[in-house]
């Protein structure tokens, strides 16, 4: 790496307003007046090059972002990251697969191309001969087979590698602190609106939560997911916590509490969907979504042989200060740039991208349970 600030090369599907590539690409041109707040000012690296997939938008925000910062467009992947030359000329890259006009399976996976941008980054790296850090936005695919291929190549090149969501550096103090030896009973996480995409961010949160290693946690060895009447089946049952549900929601707000005791009154709130996921020990983690009743993430976890209920939401405030997680989220990224050490355990990524895959792959036969070989640790 140069004596100059790193060089970094943006991939992404789009870049319009409010797009994933915005919230992060825009700050690193031009922080937003309240990032100070949360910790973003200016940056150690500098974007130089984009390349994005879908111009289509009229709200493409690149022919701006080349006037005014003098950033450089490509039209592939080769040449954002050569500089237009022969060879990889940048000092990392940004993947931003998010967001863009794609097609849903039947399933309701986004099929972003996530692994084609990645493979084209490998094929760049191949032919140099070398690799530089890569920030990898979400999760790494909808395709487990995928998932695992691509894990295995990052661990087998020793490509310095940080993916995921924003959630887990915005986590409050109740879920950070939590007191030594502790050890898990069972986890509720709440989330809403996206059935895939806010899903993965709800594994995400429980990972930050439960990856701290309060617990000796083995691998998830079967998911069971339910659908509309059959969750309220499955609460009634005692298959999953509602008073963990309830404690969740409560950390959030009392409104939000209020609404959540109101969806299981009236059960008149649109879809809802619940994961639940076994652990080897028999620790249970649970994803509740819901149709934007609570329009948070949420979490609440029984410790210590049921002594204990610890709750917690994320803070991650809203387009007033241009969704400020982000800017948390920019300085760990920036942060990595410079170091090439990724700020979360490497193997997290895999374990929340294949959660979230057989959620989904488990919710085609509800109720039914679907064994999880692909996360055995």
């Amino acid at each position: 790496m140069n004596n100059e600030r790193p060089r970094i090369a943006v991939i992404c599907t789009e870049y319009r307003p409010l797009s994933h590539a915005d919230v992060i690409v825009s700050r690193w041109l031009e922080p937003f007046p309240t990032d100070h707040l949360y910790g973003w000012t200016q940056p150690a690296s500098q974007i130089v090059s984009i390349y994005a997939e879908q111009r289509h938008n009229q709200k493409d925000l690149i022919p701006a972002s080349v006037a005014r910062h003098g950033l450089q467009c490509f039209p592939s992947i080769e040449k954002a990251l050569t500089l237009g030359g022969d060879s990889l000329a940048v000092d990392g890259i940004l993947l931003i697969a998010e967001h863009g006009d794609y097609p849903e399976n039947e399933l309701g996976q986004k099929l972003y191309p996530r692994k084609e941008f990645f493979d084209a980054i490998m094929a760049v790296f191949e032919a140099a001969g070398r690799s530089v850090p890569i920030f990898f936005d979400k999760h790494l695919s909808w395709n487990p087979e995928w998932i695992r291929e691509m894990s295995d190549r990052v661990a087998k090149s020793r490509i310095p590698f940080f993916a995921g969501s924003s959630i887990p550096f915005s986590l409050p103090e109740s879920l950070t602190d939590l007191p030594r030896g502790s050890k898990f009973d069972e986890v509720v996480a709440i989330y809403y609106t996206g059935l895939e995409s806010y899903l993965f961010h709800s594994a995400e949160l429980v990972e930050s939560v439960i990856a701290g290693r309060f617990s000796e946690q083995e691998g998830i060895s079967e998911i069971v997911a339910w659908k509309d009447e059959e969750v309220w089946q499955a609460v009634d049952r005692g298959d999953f916590s509602w008073e963990l549900v309830e404690a969740a929601c409560a950390s959030a707000s009392p409104e939000a509490l209020e609404a959540i005791q109101r969806l299981r009154r009236d059960r008149d709130g649109g879809p809802v969907y619940a994961f639940r996921l076994r652990y080897d020990d028999g620790f249970y983690v649970t994803h509740f979504m819901q149709t934007d009743v609570v329009k948070h993430w949420c979490l609440a976890a029984r410790l210590d042989g049921g002594q204990n209920i610890v709750a917690g939401s994320p803070d991650v405030g809203g387009a007033a200060h241009f969704f400020p997680h982000f800017a948390r989220l920019c300085v760990k990224i920036d942060e990595f740039f410079i170091s090439g050490r990724s700020p979360i355990p490497t193997d997290r990524i895999y374990r929340t991208s294949m959660t979230t895959a057989l959620c989904l792959r488990a919710l085609q036969a509800p109720g039914r349970r679907l064994s999880t070989p692909e996360l055995s640790l």
